[in-house]
């Protein structure tokens, strides 16, 4: 078959023209399979709490629902997979989370791994979605940069941090490294970084892209018995509305 579209859907508030066109940019030069990078452009202005997450996710389904006839295969543009398990009910479209693609890989690689989160508040969110995977008892520990959001734009200030915490979380037993946060991702500082540590640093973009586009180029999809196909019927006010 022709290679698949890829849908690379964020949450949230777009940003400006500016910041769409880096990360289409730089989701052009991950993968061979054409990847649209798209904003919902609802709800929060960006996820930095558990409430927040909650909220951007009645965006990624009504924005999900009017753009599946248009791609192959969806990844959720979050680290945390806001709103994956409504997603995949919901779509017949194979529908790829970041955290559960990377830190399945970090335990195919590796005995236990390190989760590296920009904010300090949202620790305590990496570890339940750690628990949520059944990926807790090999985590080492969440390690937090502690940075400002304002922070999040400074690539030399994130490299860093990175470098930092990443050699603190090997001195504890992490074999394997994930930035949870697809922010960091596309800070594209990966090769600096793993080059300053004794232990592989996975890229979760560049994996939840390929594993959308492997997945919907082989057929595979979830099943309908752990993710039954939504009622649109039921869902009539939660698609066709933007609901903020």
């Amino acid at each position: 078959m022709s290679q698949p579209e890829v849908l690379y859907l964020i949450p949230g508030q777009a940003p400006g023209d500016a910041e769409q066109q880096r990360r289409q940019r730089i989701a052009d030069e991950m993968i061979p399979a054409p990847v649209t990078v798209n904003w919902v452009d609802a709800g929060p202005a960006g996820i930095a709490a558990s409430i927040e997450e909650m909220w951007s996710a009645s965006g990624l389904f009504r924005s999900a629902a009017e753009h599946e006839l248009s791609y192959d295969a969806l990844v959720i543009g979050c680290f945390g997979d806001p709103g994956l398990r409504g997603l995949r009910e919901l779509l017949s479209i194979p529908v790829v989370g970041p955290a559960e693609t990377a830190i399945h890989t970090a335990l195919q690689l590796a005995d236990s791994y390190g989760w590296i989160t920009p904010l300090e508040r949202t620790v305590g969110m990496a570890r339940s979605r750690a628990h949520e995977l059944r990926c807790a008892e090999a985590l080492t520990g969440v390690y937090s940069l502690d940075l400002d959001p304002a922070e999040l734009g400074q690539e030399a200030v994130l490299s860093q941090g990175f470098i930092d915490v990443g050699k603190q979380a090997v001195t504890d037993g992490a074999d394997i490294l994930v930035p949870g946060c697809m922010t960091l991702a596309f800070a594209q500082r990966h090769d600096e970084v793993a080059s300053e540590l004794p232990v592989p640093i996975l890229d979760p973009l560049v994996l939840s892209l390929e594993q959308a586009a492997t997945w919907a180029r082989t057929g595979t999809l979830h099943s309908r018995h752990t993710y039954p196909e939504a009622d649109r019927k039921r869902l009539t006010r939660l698609l066709e509305k933007s609901v903020d």
